[in-house]
C-alpha cells in the first residue's frame, strides 16, 4: 500500500496510511534500521524511545 489518502477500489472505503520514523534529535539523520548507540551522522547519543 502506498503512503498517503487512498481508497479500496472494490467499497470506495477512504483511509490514510502514515509512516512515522525516529529521527537524530541534533542533525535530524533519520535513525531507521540504525543499530548503533549513536548517531552515525553527528555522533550524539541515541536515547530509545519507549
Amino acid at each position: 500500500m502506498a503512503v498517503g489518502r487512498s481508497a479500496c477500489c472494490k467499497c470506495g472505503l477512504k483511509f490514510s496510511i502514515e509512516v512515522e520514523e525516529e529521527h537524530c534529535a541534533k542533525c535530524g539523520y533519520s535513525l531507521y534500521k540504525v543499530n548503533s548507540n549513536t548517531c552515525p551522522e553527528c555522533g550524539k547519543a541515541i536515547i530509545p524511545s519507549t
